[in-house]
């Protein structure tokens, strides 16, 4: 059901980098509009578009057998897809979730830097537009340390960035059984040479393959 849902259309003989569920670079996402309307008032993101173009694809390798494939759109947010790389990608994955950008911020400074790995991204509780979050992940002590991982990044130019995240997840309520997810991400990466930082603030929440159809 799911990989006649996620078939690609076309012809496609060139492989597309980090394609998985049949979703690539280019590839337009149809989300539920009526789903859209439905949970838009309890969540932080408005004015969500249904329709949205992947214009840059990510990569994090978890472990051996799973990864997150993340499909940057042109509504300012990202389709993030858990992926098994021990099954067949194109018709398997195990969780979907829909992020988008609530602010990025540059880091000027080593004292910026650590003072948001040590203090800013990994917290007790995180506060959002007045709601309150808690930790997704903890740690044995109670606070995690924000989880390292690496992205790679394929652009639409074809360049590609490996990009350092350091990264920590909250939750909280937004309606009865539903989750609204804060992402805090402190990023660098290497480009023309000179070391970039950045603090990233996402919200998101869950997806099932009946809210969207990929063209």
């Amino acid at each position: 059901m799911i990989s006649k849902l996620f078939k690609r259309r076309g012809d496609s003989t060139k492989p597309h980098p980090h394609e998985i569920m049949g979703i690539y670079m280019g590839s337009s996402l149809h989300f539920d509009a009526t789903f859209f309307r439905l949970i838009e008032p309890s969540l932080i993101v408005e004015g969500m578009s249904p329709t949205q173009i992947v214009e840059a694809t990510g990569k994090v390798k978890l472990d051996e057998s799973s990864a997150l494939y993340r499909f940057y759109t042109d509504d300012d947010g990202f389709l993030e897809v858990l992926g098994d790389l021990s099954a067949n990608t194109n018709s398997h994955s195990a969780a979907l979730r829909l992020w988008y950008f609530y602010q990025t911020m540059a880091i000027a400074n080593d004292d910026e830097w650590n003072q948001l790995l040590d203090h800013n991204i990994s917290c007790t509780e995180a506060e959002l537009d007045g709601y309150r979050f808690t930790p997704s992940w903890a740690g044995t002590s109670g606070i995690s340390p924000p989880v390292a991982m690496t992205e790679e990044t394929y652009h639409k130019s074809g360049s590609t960035t490996h990009t350092d995240q350091f990264a920590m997840m909250y939750e909280r309520e937004a309606t009865a059984g539903r989750q609204e997810y804060l992402l805090k991400i402190a990023e660098e990466k290497v480009v023309d040479r000179q070391l970039s930082r950045c603090f990233v603030i996402a919200t998101g929440f869950d997806l099932t393959a009946a809210h969207l159809q990929i063209n």
